[in-house]
C-alpha cells in the first residue's frame, strides 16, 4: 500500500499536481491508520494459532507468542513510518528516513541491552524495545511531515480518505502487497518445514535471515529507488529517462549483487560467530547461506522491472511472474 501511495504522490510530483499530491498523503495516513488497528487487532488473537498452524517447537510457543503479540500492539507505528517514509522519498527526500531509520535502530539496540540484560526481562524486553523504536521513528517521520512547508505537509485536521486517489492507490498497491505476501507465503512454507526439524535448525535459519537481510534491504532500495524516479519522470512524460534509468539501476544492482554475494559466501562463518556460540548451528548457517546465496542475483530482474513497471502504474505483471 505504501508503494502504491508512493507511485500516486511522485506521479503527481512530476506533474506539478499540488492538489492530488494533498489528497494522497492524507488518504495513505488516514487508510494506514484503519488498517494498522484491523491488522493489529487480529494478529493479537491468533497469534498463538498461527504460530501452532506453523509448527513452532513447544519449547519456544510461549515466548514466540509473546514476542509477536507485543510486536502488533506496536504495529501501526511500524506502518506510519513506511507510509511516511513512503511519501517522502516519492518527492525525492530519502535522506530524512534515513536518519530517522538509524536514530530508531541505535535507539533499539540501547533498549535492547537496557531492557533484555539490565532488566533481564528476556524477549519481552527485546519485544517492548523494538516497539518503542518503531514509536520513535513513526514521531519523528510524521512530525517531518507535518513541518514541511510543501504540498506533502500533512494536516491532521485534512486526515481523510478521498475514494477516487484511494482506488488510484489500492489498484497499484494491492498487486504489489500481493507480491510481497507471496514471499512471506513462501517462507512460511519454509519455516514451518524448518520448525518441524527442531530447535537448532530454527535458530540456523532465523540467524541466516538476519544476515541474509544485508543482501535484501540493500536490493530492495534499489527497487524504491527505481519505483520513484520512473514514477517522477513518467508523470512529466520524461519517456527516455525512464528506459535509460531502468538500465542503468539494472547495471548498478547486478554488481552490488555479485559483491554481496562474494561476501557474504565466505565471509558467514566469522559472520555468524557474533551471533551464535554452537557451532552445529554455525555450520547449518553457514550451509543455507552458500546454497541460497549464489542465486541472489536472480532477484535483479524482478526487483528492478518490477519496480519500474510499478513506477508507471502497472503492478498486476510483476505479481504473476511471482505467483
Amino acid at each position: 500500500i505504501s508503494s502504491g501511495a508512493s507511485v500516486v504522490i511522485a506521479q503527481s510530483y512530476g506533474r506539478n499536481d499540488e492538489e492530488e499530491i494533498s489528497k494522497a498523503v492524507h488518504t495513505t495516513i488516514a487508510f494506514g491508520i484503519i488498517l494498522s488497528i484491523i491488522i493489529s487487532v487480529f494478529m493479537v488473537i491468533n497469534a498463538r494459532g498461527i504460530l501452532e498452524f506453523l509448527k513452532v517447537p513447544s519449547e519456544i510457543l510461549p515466548k514466540s507468542t509473546t514476542y509477536l503479540r507485543v510486536l502488533f500492539m506496536g504495529f501501526m507505528a511500524s506502518l506510519l513510518f513506511n507510509m511516511g517514509t513512503g511519501i517522502l522519498r516519492a518527492t525525492g527526500d530519502t535522506k530524512r528516513p534515513l536518519y530517522f531509520l538509524i536514530i530508531a535502530v541505535i535507539a533499539n539496540i540501547v533498549l535492547d541491552i537496557l531492557f533484555v540484560v539490565y532488566f533481564k526481562m528476556g524477549v519481552f524486553g527485546a519485544a517492548v524495545a523494538t516497539v518503542l523504536a518503531q514509536i520513535l521513528s513513526a514521531y519523528l517521520i510524521i512530525d517531518s511531515l507535518a513541518k514541511t512547508e510543501f504540498a506533502h505537509r500533512l494536516d491532521f485536521s485534512k486526515l481523510a480518505i478521498d475514494k477516487e486517489v484511494l482506488k488510484k492507490i489500492l489498484i497499484i498497491g494491492i498487486p504489489a502487497g500481493i507480491q510481497s505476501s507471496l514471499f512471506a507465503i513462501s517462507n512460511l512454507t519454509v519455516q514451518s518445514s524448518i520448525n518441524f526439524l527442531g530447535a537448532d535448525y530454527v535458530a540456523a535459519w532465523t540467524t541466516f535471515g538476519k544476515v541474509d537481510g544485508l543482501y535484501w534491504m540493500g536490493i530492495g532500495s534499489f527497487g524504491i529507488a527505481i519505483t520513484t524516479f520512473v514514477a517522477q519522470n513518467f508523470g512529466a512524460k520524461q519517456y527516455k529517462r525512464v528506459k535509460d534509468s531502468v538500465w542503468i539501476c539494472f547495471g548498478i544492482s547486478t554488481i552490488y549483487s555479485i559483491v554481496v554475494t562474494a561476501l557474504l559466501y565466505f565471509s558467514s562463518p566469522y559472520i555468524y560467530t557474533l551471533f551464535l556460540k554452537d557451532q552445529t548451528v554455525i555450520d547449518l548457517s553457514v550451509k543455507i547461506m552458500r546454497d541460497i546465496a549464489p542465486f541472489f542475483v536472480t532477484y535483479v530482474a524482478l526487483e528492478i522491472l518490477a519496480g519500474a513497471l510499478r513506477g508507471i502504474g502497472d503492478s498486476i505483471v510483476p505479481t504473476v511472474i511471482t505467483l
